[in-house]
């Protein structure tokens, strides 16, 4: 049983049902006024295991409600951890995933967005306390409103995560920083953090 929390806005918890299985329910706490009502949920699935690696699936839903507007998402997504020692020090990730977000206007058109996410990651265990993370998102969308249809690469939406995790036996805090990496992209929040947006995130093993 684990307790996860997110830039304190988001928390969660994740239950290992079985050896090859685990269950995760996130909410978005109400910390302010008009905050929306966000529910998401995932089972992570091991579907095999070898010395170096292991293959997972990741279906997954959620439910959003705000100022008598809802959204539902539904997904799915498949990941694959490599080890790349015999130690398990260096692992690398890939996965990919498909989330379908589907809605409905105030005068009756549907409207549907499927996003798509490729990531590839790295970490590097340090020692016994510490890692170094790092991660690249490439998105996609295909979206549509009644009829019409587009489908596009989000190549400004590739961002580059770097940080570092301190952990324990029970605890661990992950510190990163997100950065746009599309030399086209620039804003006043890249402007503001130049090593790129803080992130914290936290889990304790209870």
């Amino acid at each position: 049983f684990t307790f996860n929390s997110y830039q304190i806005a988001f928390a969660g918890f994740t239950y290992g049902m079985t050896d090859t299985s685990q269950l995760t329910v996130t909410t978005l706490l109400p910390i302010i006024a008009d905050i929306p009502t966000v529910i998401l949920a995932n089972v992570k699935l091991k579907l095999m295991e070898t010395d170096r690696a292991i293959l997972s699936v990741q279906p997954q839903g959620g439910f959003v409600h705000q100022n008598g507007v809802s959204a539902g998402i539904l997904g799915a997504g498949i990941i694959t951890d490599i080890r790349l020692d015999d130690e398990a020090r260096a692992i690398l990730t890939g996965s990919f995933f498909t989330n379908t977000v589907f809605s409905e206007t105030g005068i009756g058109d549907e409207i549907g967005l499927a996003a798509l996410t490729f990531s590839a990651a790295f970490s590097y265990r340090v020692n016994h306390a510490i890692k170094l993370l790092t991660e690249l998102t490439l998105p996609a969308a295909y979206a549509w409103v009644e009829e019409d249809s587009a489908f596009r690469i989000l190549e400004e939406g590739l961002l580059l995560g770097y940080g570092i995790r301190f952990y324990g036996n029970s605890h661990a805090f992950d510190l990163t920083f997100l950065r746009p990496v599309h030399p086209d992209v620039s804003n006043e929040i890249i402007d503001t953090f130049p090593m790129g947006y803080p992130y914290i995130s936290y889990s304790g093993r209870f």
